[in-house]
């Protein structure tokens, strides 16, 4: 950006006089040519307080803004056009003259490079389109499911104006727009296909420019990622953020929005500069952020913002790079090497722990800290002083982190690119996500997260409450662990997959002794044996099973011979796998099916009649309509029927229930003071799994239907404990951990 605003004051004199709190500066029109139009770009969001109305009428937009644009009329050569604005600490950056016989990039006369017949087929065709410099792309007034993502090159522009733009993806992060160019976004509605594949937003260079106005992104990430200058206006977006680095810092980076809203993720990346930042009263409900370092400088207002995500990404390759955070209430902490992190007097949803080489960790749990370093490495250290990192269950935070759209709260650790992880004696309530190989020991895992891994996953006495693949896999999976799910999920698809798993399996008397050289078969989902093998002198033989993505849903068996008795194998099933003489074990009978005469057949799903009438059944909670939800993850109200057998549940939604879809439902029934017992249905998993600090105690087959856009489930009374006092909490999620919709109430 310095070598924009060089090159642009050789244009202009400016006259800089400043009265009260107001600014004002005056433009001197040096381009030896008849000026049309002047944009003007400040380094903060500015109220313009006057401005020679005689010259240019006509201002873009009318509320506050980073950037302007004054039209309407004409200055000669030599001539002169005054602005004032407040506050008076924003500085006028650039400004930039447009002459009459000049291109207008806000005008779509004259100005596009490409026909409106040639847009049509470029976004039907093209996987990615390459704005070149000189080249100006305007979208406008079309309404396309296109697989096209745009790079806009330095020199080059794209418009999209009064557009509805589906963005096809294969797979998460698939859809991008990215920017070293210009790039405007008006009176537009753009989203990805399928849910998760929303299209990333990013400038790329200093130079670039983003100005959005009065548009939609749904599933839409923005962000300002190698400086660049970026203005959003009355804008709804899932995400937005800014990523610190070096460049950015010496040359440039301006982020502005006002009467914007965030849905999703408010992200703030800082480092890859050695240095450090204090931030304080960070807080629920805030419509306002502020921050200065070196060149950047983002201004936030009246907006409405989700709790901020605090990054520290290290000091790079210039050393360390120190964030303390103090009074403040806020969504996520996260730190890489060289990041140092200090939280005083914070409650936090959760802390991640990031790393890019190999590091082991035990202890790690969430909770209050009075005063405690819980990461002391020769690459960071991060200490908790009066600060409560959210529970398993969200504990004292769980009304506000999961308002927040928060789902995994507590300690989270990530590796990527070759760094293995070893972890023992720890409760990992967030995710625990891998890209290359794990150690796991005695540890609870809140998910567990295969992302674009290759490597060895060993695990010791662990449990998980999910398991999902994100983007692809090539990995192998040993050891015991137990999942509280069925299902293995994902985020959008995946570009490859690849999982083999070796099952612990324990034939066992009825004492519980080993049984030896006893004949363990595994069988394919059309009963065929696909192997055969003998357990040792303590009964054990570890069975494995190759799983790709057409068959990571797949149900094969485990079959004892000897017994005629076999267990259902999923990718996500828990193990060890233990069965004895009248079943599987560890509470896990009701999935046991005798194999009859002439051959193995499944057992039908188990069916409650009569359902009951629910006509005139009172609302147990309602839930008010959202209309900007999908109907299918909108819930309206929850009801309740208690019988002599069964609780009965209805969660009535706007739409169809998505069962099979890309919706996740959770139907969780809360008991102990704590909250440390939860009895969690899932349609998917067609299971009631009761956990205990989110170790799976046990998981029985419950009946579900569906029907006039209800769910209904009937859920024995003998699983559960006595009605009365119990909190049911439902959800509808998008994917794994995203939250849409949720409804409380007492049971």
């Amino acid at each position: 950006m310095a070598r924009r605003v060089l090159a642009l004051v050789c244009l202009g004199v400016a006259l800089i006089v400043c009265v009260a709190l107001a600014v004002s500066e005056s433009l001197t029109n040096r381009t030896g040519k008849t000026a049309t139009a002047v944009t003007v770009t400040f380094s903060e969001q500015v109220r313009i307080t006057s401005y020679d109305e005689s010259v240019f009428p006509t201002k873009e937009p009318s509320s506050r803004s980073a950037t302007f644009r004054f039209s309407g009329g004409q200055l000669e050569n030599g001539a002169r056009f005054s602005v004032s604005w407040t506050p008076a600490s924003a500085i006028l950056g650039s400004f930039e003259w447009l002459s009459a016989d000049a291109e207008d990039p806000f005008s779509t006369e004259g100005s596009a490079t490409f026909s409106r017949e040639q847009v049509l087929e470029k976004l039907a065709s093209l996987e990615e389109w390459t704005i070149l410099s000189g080249e100006t792309v305007v979208i406008e007034g079309i309404d396309i499911s296109t697989p096209t993502d745009f790079v806009v090159e330095v020199g080059g522009v794209l418009i999209i104006r009064g557009s509805q733009l589906c963005m096809l993806g294969r797979d998460h992060h698939d859809n991008y727009v990215r920017i070293s160019g210009k790039t405007i976004i008006e009176d537009s509605h753009i989203w990805g296909s399928p849910p998760g594949t929303g299209p990333s937003i990013i400038t790329r260079e200093p130079d670039a420019v983003l100005e959005i106005r009065n548009s939609r992104l749904d599933d839409c990430y923005v962000q300002l990622e190698d400086g660049g200058i970026a203005s959003l206006t009355d804008t709804v977006m899932d995400a937005l953020g800014f990523s610190m680095t070096a460049r950015g810092v010496e040359e440039g980076t301006v982020l502005s929005a006002s009467n914007c809203t965030v849905t999703g993720e408010l992200a703030f990346r800082l480092g890859q500069v050695s240095g450090e930042m204090e931030f304080g009263d960070l807080k629920p409900g805030m419509t306002a952020f502020h921050l200065a370092y070196g060149a950047v400088a983002i201004d936030l207002q009246d907006c409405t913002l989700p709790p901020p995500l605090i990054q520290n990404s290290g000091g790079g390759s210039s050393g360390h790079f120190t964030v303390r955070i103090h009074d403040s209430q806020f969504l996520n902490a996260v730190s890489w090497e060289g990041g140092d992190v200090t939280l005083e007097h914070c409650q936090v949803c959760k802390l991640a722990i990031r790393n890019l080489q190999p590091s082991e960790y035990s202890g790690l749990r969430d909770g209050y800290f009075a005063d405690s370093i819980i990461v002391d490495q020769p690459t960071r250290k991060i200490r908790l002083v009066d600060t409560t990192i959210g529970g398993c269950s969200g504990g004292s935070l769980w009304p506000y982190c999961s308002t927040a759209g928060q789902t995994a709260h507590g300690i989270t650790l990530t590796s990527q690119q070759d760094a293995d992880l070893t972890v023992s004696d720890s409760e990992i309530c967030g995710e625990l996500k891998v890209s290359h190989g794990l150690t796991a020991r005695n540890t609870n895992i809140g998910e567990l997260q295969i992302y674009e891994a290759a490597g060895e996953l060993v695990f010791d006495a662990c449990t998980a409450q999910a398991v999902s693949v994100v983007i692809s896999a090539n990995v192998v999976i040993r050891g015991t662990l137990s999942i509280g799910s069925s299902q293995v999920y994902d985020w959008g698809g995946w570009r490859s997959f690849s999982i083999t798993r070796y099952y612990p399996v324990e034939v066992v008397d009825a004492d519980g002794a080993g049984v030896a050289d006893a004949t363990v078969a595994l069988l394919d989902p059309d009963e065929r044996v696909l192997l055969r093998a003998r357990t040792d002198s303590a009964g054990r033989v570890e069975v494995p099973v190759h799983f790709e993505s057409e068959s990571s849903s797949s149900t094969l068996w485990l079959l004892v011979e000897e017994t005629q008795l076999a267990a259902p194998l999923r990718l996500a099933s828990s193990t060890p796998v233990r069965i004895g003489p009248q079943g599987l074990l560890d509470d896990f009978s009701s999935e046991i099916v005798a194999a009859p005469v002439g051959g193995f057949r499944t057992a039908g799903p188990t069916s409650i009649a009569p359902w009951p009438s629910w006509q005139s059944v009172g609302v147990l909670q309602s839930d008010p309509v959202d209309q900007d939800a999908i109907a299918s993850r909108d819930i309206l109200a929850l009801k309740s029927v208690v019988d002599a057998n069964y609780l009965y549940l209805r969660i009535e939604l706007r739409g169809e229930p998505d069962v099979t879809g890309s919706t996740r439902y959770l139907v969780d029934i809360w008991a102990g003071k704590a909250r440390e017992v939860c009895y969690r249905f899932s349609p998917e998993a067609g299971m009631l799994v009761k956990f205990v600090n989110w170790g799976v105690i046990s998981q029985s087959d419950v009946a579900f239907r569906t029907a006039d856009n209800a769910i209904e489930v009937a859920l024995p009374l003998a699983l559960l404990p006595p009605i009365g006092g119990l909190t049911l909490t439902v959800e509808a999620r998008r994917g794994a951990d995203v939250v849409e919709d949720l409804a409380e109430a007492v049971l």
